[in-house]
């Protein structure tokens, strides 16, 4: 039988947990989120928010505050359970940096994506920022077999211009929605996908409450993730590196070919996963949308309508999941019966070259425009 003080001790400890003032250690959730995108949008200061205290340095200019890839650790309590989330937050440089050091700083986030167990990675966008460089660092980082999966991905609209700001300009989006629509639109293209489940947006005069609602949600987000896929990543520098040694003859055809089907194979598999992860979040609606409408009737109309919307959202990117897996069999098939000649894979290598020296050449970055001016006098 237990003593009065230790029947205590236990009832104190029942009621704290209960207030989600105390937590049992066995429900903790270890997760690391990777905050990506161009210098100015906010990435450092997200990364305090969600640590809830000041751990990186944070500048309002256009040059970037992050030279390195830094990480600070923090147990952090989610309102919706008692669970504690021990959440890694890693800060990385700014790419399109105005010093010129756009493909240092992607070597930089591609080696801590492949030496690191990263369970999501955060692309932290500004509406004014979403232009043709911003979509080709994107498209640079998937070039490095970096993948943004469904279940492993979160965009951040972050410093939303209020509608009344946004109908200034003619010709310009005119509310939020339209907005987010344009920005979703670069940011789908660039990656090659059909869309995200996770996005948030979070408005240029955020208040506590804002700010608070919205670190709760991409905590969620984080909690839910699985964990990136890192098998075959290379640094920017090793992928240039690659195709130049195809041209040159230093990598046979039988090895080039093989290492393109080993990127479909990722991409495809990251696709399967990313089926299954709406597939999952279509039955988990059809198992709660009864009980949703019976425990509050007054809101049901309203309640299976948000349901069916997002179990909509879910098929549309499960179809289109579908299509690019179909494409990519239809680029594997010829590569695996050996129909790629040793002309088409070295023609194949210079054009990915080419496109690869294209990105940062034709960035809005000043540093590559010093450069390239001081080549030509």
């Amino acid at each position: 039988m237990l003593s009065t003080p230790n029947l205590m001790v236990k009832l104190i400890w029942l009621i704290l947990l209960i207030l989600g003032l105390c937590h049992c250690e066995s429900t903790v959730t270890e997760k690391t989120i990777l905050l990506i995108g161009e210098t100015g949008v906010g990435k450092s200061f997200i990364g305090n928010k969600l640590l809830a205290e000041r751990k990186f340095n944070t500048s309002g200019g256009v040059n970037s505050t992050t030279n390195q890839t830094e990480a600070y650790t923090k147990r952090i309590q989610l309102s919706t359970d008692t669970g504690l989330l021990e959440l890694t937050v890693v800060d990385t440089p700014g790419i399109g940096d105005t010093n010129g050091r756009s493909s240092e700083f992607l070597d930089k986030i591609v080696e801590y994506i492949r030496t690191h167990d990263i369970n999501t990675i955060a692309i932290v966008v500004k509406h004014d920022k979403i232009n043709e460089p911003f979509r080709k660092y994107l498209t640079a980082l998937k070039e490095t077999l970096v993948r943004f999966n469904d279940a492993q991905t979160i965009l951040i609209v972050n410093k939303v211009t209020p509608e009344e700001q946004l109908r200034e300009d003619v010709n310009g989006p005119q509310t939020v929605e339209e907005l987010t629509a344009q920005v979703k639109s670069v940011v789908f293209t660039a990656l090659n996908c059909s869309s995200l489940s996770n996005i948030v947006i979070i408005p240029l005069l955020a208040d506590a409450q804002t700010w608070k609602s919205a670190v709760e949600n991409i905590s969620q987000m984080i909690r839910s993730s699985g964990q990136v896929d890192k098998e075959g990543l290379k640094t920017w520098t090793e992928t240039l590196k690659h195709y130049e040694n195809v041209l040159n003859g230093k990598i046979s055809a039988d090895v080039a070919v093989k290492w393109r089907i080993s990127q479909l194979e990722g991409e495809r598999r990251g696709l399967v996963n990313d089926i299954d992860y709406n597939q999952a979040r279509i039955n988990k609606i059809i198992n709660i949308k009864i009980p949703a409408t019976v425990l509050i009737p007054i809101a049901c109309p309203i309640t299976v309508a948000v349901l069916l919307a997002e179990a909509n959202r879910c098929e549309e990117r499960i179809r289109g999941f579908e299509k690019r897996i179909r494409e990519i069999d239809n680029q594997l098939h010829p590569l695996r019966s050996g129909a790629v000649s040793t002309e088409q894979e070295g023609s194949w290598a210079d054009k990915k070259l080419k496109y690869m020296q294209s990105i940062f050449d034709e960035s809005n970055d000043d540093g590559a425009k010093a450069k390239n001016k001081k080549s030509e006098l």
